[in-house]
Formats: structure tokens, sequence, C-alpha cells
């Protein structure tokens, strides 16, 4: 998780983004930036899935190392699992920003996608649930269902 979240701060530093707050979230850290400045659409993208790129690459290495299969495992399924288009993760942000720049006037089309996406985790995590594994998925997609609630209420 660390490397994932360097990857983030790592672009801010880069793209010029001042930080003016970390927080530990149950998903990660959570940073803080001035509002007021924005950057261009091709930048704040880049810093919402740098984190799961990382991941993904780490993956990669890891697979090509000797008794690296259980670390590359863990970091593509953080990996994917961060491009969820459900807010709070990565691809829920990265599908905000692409609403926004699109200007849109209705939200529908992303809560069909969180909602599409939610109900295929929903899936996932009972049939492994019911094959003995996966309560840690089924506890994950109860939080980001109640998270995802809390802050469209």
């Amino acid at each position: 998780m660390l490397f994932h979240e360097l990857g983030h701060l790592l672009l801010l530093c880069l793209w010029g983004k001042r930080i003016t707050g970390l927080t530990l979230t149950p998903f990660g850290i959570g940073i803080t930036t001035p509002t007021t400045t924005r950057l261009s659409y091709g930048k704040e993208i880049s810093i919402v899935l740098a984190g799961s790129l990382v991941n993904l690459l780490l993956a990669g290495i890891f697979y090509c190392l000797p008794n690296g299969a259980l670390a590359s495992a863990i970091n593509l399924v953080m990996g994917l699992f961060n491009l969820l288009p459900i807010l709070p993760l990565d691809g829920g942000q990265a599908l905000n920003y692409w609403m926004e720049r699109r200007g849109a006037v209705s939200w529908w089309p992303a809560y069909l996608v969180t909602g599409l996406a939610l109900a295929l985790l929903y899936g996932l995590s009972f049939a492994l649930a019911l094959r003995g594994r996966g309560y840690g998925m089924v506890c994950a997609s109860l939080f980001l269902t109640i998270q995802l609630i809390w802050r469209r209420a």
C-alpha cells in the first residue's frame, strides 16, 4: 500500500501541486490539496491512476522473481481493485474527473457504472465466501457501499 500511495504523491509533487494534509483512511491515505489550484485534466487523471499503475508494475516485477507469486498477486489485486469505478477508489475518482470534464448535467451514467461495479464485486465476494474465502471482499464491498451512500447523502 505504501508504494501505491507514493505513486500518487510522486506525481502530485512532479506536477507542482501543494499538499496541505495527509489522513489515514481504511483504503490508504487521503491527500488534501488546495481546491483553488486546478491542474489540467491529463495531470489530474495521471495523479489519480498513478497508484494503481505502481501496483500493476510491481505485480509484473514480482512475477518475474523467484518466490514472488504471492507479492505479485497481492499487487495485481490491489491495482485492479483500486480501478473499480467506485468512490473513494482511484477508478471512482477518475470517473468523477471524466464526468466533470464532459460537463455532465446528469450523473446517472456514473451511478449506473458504479452500481454495476458494486454488483459484480458483491457477486464475486459472495461466490468466494460460499467457498470459504472472500470474507474480506464482502466487508470491503459493504464499506464501499456505505461510503458511496454517505458521500451522496
